[in-house]
């Protein structure tokens, strides 16, 4: 975790020397959330290029674990799905704070569970008309239709639908047999303050801290640095922070 305070004091730091620009609170709360997704979705493709490195002897400065640390403490398993639809309990919310959506389980026993595997709704009204292809409760798969009306929430709908004879193996999907295992969004992060002669000063209990691993603190200072270059027209800024930014590359790839 990273403290927003420490973020925005360097911020201001570097953007008020020799008067290169102010970032207002709410300037810097907006670009901060911009900053964190940035960098928050470089780890995916960083994955993709640490699975080509070679393994070390030393796991020590391996990419493939610094990317996991980072992403770790996003990692939900074994989650639970909200609420079913009123009329057919096939059908699941996702939490809101899904970033990415893992495997889903049908899990009727605590000992035992079994993976639901993704189709798309194409194949699968394909698959539905041979009886051979068609789902089963032993071998289930879901579909992710998309969002209803007025619900911004996504779901999964997951098929046979519940007209089978539930037994106690073999109970009907629903909230406390469907599980999910999903890496989850950051929280917006924001800089609280309270204005105080005309000066907006730091309130903790309505700031939020970056979600990020606490080495990324550099890292978000640049990107915010970067986007505010832009923000307040200061290309000179948006110059300075892209520098700074090649420096921690080269000094991490050493």
């Amino acid at each position: 975790m990273v403290s927003i305070d420490n973020v925005y004091q360097r911020v201001l730091a570097v953007s008020n020397k020799e008067q290169r620009g102010y970032v207002t609170p709410q300037e810097f709360n907006l670009l901060a959330y911009a900053a964190q997704m940035d960098i928050f979705n470089s780890y995916f493709s960083d994955i993709r290029e640490g699975a080509r490195e070679p393994m070390l002897d030393v796991n020590l400065g391996n990419k493939r674990d610094l990317i996991d640390d980072k992403i770790g403490p996003f990692k939900i398993y074994k989650g639970a799905v909200l609420k079913g639809n009123n009329s057919d309990t096939w059908e699941f919310k996702l939490p809101p704070d899904l970033y990415f959506l893992g495997n889903v389980y049908y899990a009727p026993r605590s000992a035992w569970h079994t993976n639901i595997s993704p189709i798309s709704v194409e194949d699968f009204h394909r698959a539905a008309r041979n009886s051979r292809t068609k789902p089963n409760f032993k071998d289930p798969v879901y579909t992710r239709p998309g969002t209803h009306e007025g619900d911004l929430s996504s779901h999964i709908r997951i098929y046979p639908s519940n007209n089978w004879t539930a037994t106690e193996d073999f109970p009907h999907f629903s909230i406390t047999t469907i599980e999910i295992d999903y890496i989850k969004k950051p929280s917006d992060p924001k800089w609280g303050y309270v204005v105080v002669n005309s000066k907006a000063l730091y309130n903790a209990s309505t700031s939020n801290n970056f979600d990020l691993h606490a080495c990324e603190e550099s890292s978000l200072v640049n990107k915010i640095l970067e986007l505010a270059g832009i923000v307040i027209n200061k290309p000179d800024l948006s110059e300075l922070a892209l520098r700074n930014q090649q420096m921690n590359e080269a000094e991490k790839n050493k």
